[in-house]
């Protein structure tokens, strides 16, 4: 069983497996020498950007200064999830070199496919072309359409993401829509996959805690705006196993990161909860399309 169990426990002594052993999101480290490494990852990559227009006859950049997507808010609330013991490491795979739509300018702005991962080249092309979302909340948002609608002919989702319907503005964002349906195409395929590998879309090992946390609550928010925006207006209401897990994805929208020394303990019960939120997804999909669920396990026999 799928429940919360004992919202109010903090979640360094929370543990919960699968309805009856307790593990828990323990208290989450911030280690700041990370957010260090990661910045110098962002210098090397604008120089290499820079240099590549120098080669090419300086071609202009001029891109709109970014903002931020996630939400900042630390919500000091602490929850407990239930979670599964077998964990599986499934990295997301690099991205050849590809042009990005800032603001009304169509940028040679490169990103190397060994220096970014799919997370980072989607979250950046968001924040150069402004957009008013994260990469994880953007894919939250289409795997929770995708749960309910797979065959969303007018768009409905990148309207979603994008948070606008001017044909104009959609036009500007022209190679951020290509790259967005990339990730919905890729997404759609895993969840119908007959082994279902359908994997969160999150920042690398390399990112900090902090903002692996931060990406966790926001795909979760996505996911359930994906879902409500396509007719499901009370996820809870599913039920069963699914109805409990939609009421902790919402308790994990409001993870928030706390500082602790136990760094290895924190890491463990991150993947285990990105796991846990995985077979969750299965959960959903399959109560909301019960014939394609029932065909992908007669393709395995």
């Amino acid at each position: 069983m799928y429940a919360l169990l004992d919202r109010q426990i903090s979640f360094a002594h929370a543990a919960v497996l699968l309805g009856k052993a307790r593990l828990g999101l323990a208290k989450l480290l911030v280690i700041g020498f990370q957010r260090v490494a990661q910045s110098h990852q962002v210098i090397d990559l604008l120089l290499q950007t820079l240099q590549f227009i120098i080669n090419q006859g300086s071609l202009p950049l001029y891109p709109k200064r970014g903002k931020p997507c996630r939400d900042k808010r630390l919500i000091h609330r602490r929850r407990n999830f239930p979670v599964p013991q077998d964990i599986r490491h499934t990295r997301p795979s690099g991205q050849p070199f590809r042009a990005i739509c800032i603001g009304d300018t169509l940028a040679p702005f490169l990103l190397a496919a060994n220096t970014l991962n799919d997370y980072q080249t989607l979250d950046s092309a968001l924040r150069l072309a402004d957009a008013p979302i994260s990469a994880a909340e953007a894919h939250g948002i289409i795997t929770g359409s995708l749960c309910v609608n797979q065959h969303d002919e007018n768009g409905h989702w990148i309207r979603l993401i994008l948070g606008t319907d001017d044909p104009q503005q959609l036009k500007v964002y022209g190679p951020l829509i290509n790259q967005l349906v990339s990730t919905y195409t890729r997404a759609r395929e895993s969840l119908t996959d007959a082994d279902f590998s359908h994997e969160l879309l999150l920042p690398d090992d390399d990112a900090s805690l902090r903002s692996r946390v931060e990406a966790m609550a926001d795909w979760s928010r996505g996911f359930l705006l994906g879902l409500m925006k396509n007719g499901l207006k009370q996820p809870s209401s599913l039920p069963g196993d699914a109805g409990e897990f939609m009421q902790d994805l919402m308790a994990i929208t409001e993870v928030t990161p706390d500082d602790d020394d136990d760094f290895e303990g924190q890491e463990k019960s991150l993947a285990e909860l990105i796991e846990y939120v995985r077979i969750g997804i299965r959960l959903v999909y399959e109560e909301l399309n019960p014939d394609r669920a029932a065909q992908a396990a007669l393709t395995t026999h």
